[in-house]
């Protein structure tokens, strides 16, 4: 089953079942609760629908639509002390649109950041990682998940926040 068929039976079922369950408790008649089904299949619907703009709008960056999930980790490997890791972190973070660092701590290489809420999002926190491999590399852990935990589908914001940080990296990389 393609990725849009199956974000539309993730919206669509659950939507539906709800919908015929009210319908159900009111005693609407059969034709309410079937029009209450169909509802919620066109919910699913557009949530498919809005799950493949999303895509396009990453595949048109360049960005990798394969894993869509709220919950994106990447690592990598950089040619730096942590320390230096660290501050290339923060700079990373700091060109990024709509990024706010809200706590970093240089002696345990963290930096924690959110996004606030668009219309694909309700805001996310991002995580980043630094540890030391050698006196000279260092790992970076970059983590985004959602701010509401409840979130199913965030068409693709997750993966635009991990791979707009990891770009930003290697571009200051390249400029120190």
């Amino acid at each position: 089953m393609s990725k849009n068929g199956k974000v539309f039976w993730r919206a669509a079922l659950p939507f539906s079942a709800a919908m015929l369950v009210s319908g159900a408790v009111q005693g609407s008649p059969a034709l309410a609760m079937a029009a209450l089904v169909a509802v919620g299949l066109g919910f699913g619907v557009l949530i498919s629908l809005f799950s493949m703009l999303g895509q396009r709008k990453l595949a048109r960056q360049g960005i990798d639509t394969g894993d869509m999930g709220p919950i994106q980790e990447r690592q990598v490997t950089v040619n730096a002390s942590p320390t230096e890791a660290f501050v290339l972190c923060k700079r990373a973070l700091l060109t990024a649109p709509k990024i706010e660092i809200e706590q970093e701590d240089a002696s345990t290489g963290e930096v924690r950041a959110t996004t606030g809420m668009t219309l694909r999002s309700f805001g996310e926190n991002l995580t980043v990682r630094i540890t030391r491999l050698t006196d000279d590399s260092s790992q970076i852990i970059v983590r985004s998940e959602p701010s509401l935990k409840t979130t199913k589908l965030d068409y693709g914001k997750a993966v635009e926040n991990v791979e707009t940080f990891l770009r930003n990296l290697n571009r200051t990389i390249e400029s120190v």
